[in-house]
């Protein structure tokens, strides 16, 4: 049905709870964050990392939660999120018109697939990760040029 459940550790806010909970609690039962955390769309894709998560949902829309140092959520700023937030790259329409496809949290990065094949990346640029042409960190997605691939359309991502 789309929900997505978490439990664990909680420090971080990587668990998605609200922040009535406190955050370095452990949470030893599955708990459902529920669709309204996430615009009321069923999520078809969750990605985890060490203290992050993010989400695709059934509208294409993007959102993520927990530890943001260098922008890796790709939210403009490096604050702490204790729930799911919508990811836009800042531009109407976001995504350059097309729907979030999958997401990949990458050690201190971010990797976004839009359903056209474009590749959108943000967090810590350190040796390159960001794909950009430089060491710069990215507070918000920004677009790969297709010419970075040789102009071929990319069908999955995944960052280490």
């Amino acid at each position: 049905d789309g929900q997505v459940w978490m439990w664990g550790n909680c420090r971080h806010g990587r668990l998605g709870y609200p922040p009535a909970m406190p955050q370095t609690r452990t949470a030893p039962d599955p708990r459902s964050l529920g669709l309204a955390a996430f615009g009321s769309s069923p999520v078809v894709l969750l990605n985890l990392r060490t203290n992050r998560a993010a989400a695709v949902t059934e509208m294409g829309e993007l959102w993520a939660w927990g530890n943001n140092t260098c922008g890796k959520l790709g939210l403009g700023d490096d604050t702490l999120r204790v729930i799911p937030t919508l990811v836009t790259d800042g531009k109407m329409p976001a995504w350059g018109g097309s729907q979030v496809y999958m997401v990949c949290c990458g050690f201190q990065h971010q990797l976004v697939l839009t359903e056209d094949g474009a590749v959108w990346t943000c967090g810590e640029g350190t040796f390159g990760a960001l794909g950009l042409s430089d060491l710069l960190d990215g507070w918000v997605p920004t677009r790969i040029m297709p010419a970075a691939f040789g102009g071929a359309k990319i069908v999955f991502v995944a960052g280490g």
